[in-house]
């Protein structure tokens, strides 16, 4: 009887399918907690949404950016 060998494949190399939108997600949750944040400590309620607006905006741009510059085009990576 022949033994019986374990094979294991790596995982895919190539990463999440979606991780922009996981990083939005989480950065959504993030701007939700500024906004809380600001409005217990007695901010005005327009002014922190827009701050809370503005932290999710550049944190997603500034994530969409890094994962494009990151990710391997034609098998090369930077």
């Amino acid at each position: 009887m022949r033994p019986r060998r374990l094979v294991w494949n790596p995982p895919d190399a190539s990463g999440p399918r979606r991780s922009l939108r996981d990083y939005a997600i989480v950065y959504a949750g993030l701007a939700v907690v500024v906004a809380i944040f600001g409005i217990a400590t007695g901010s005005a309620v327009g002014s922190t949404v827009v701050i809370a607006a503005f932290v999710f905006v550049v944190a997603t741009a500034w994530t969409g950016w890094r994962l494009r510059r990151t990710r391997p085009e034609d098998g090369q990576g930077r």
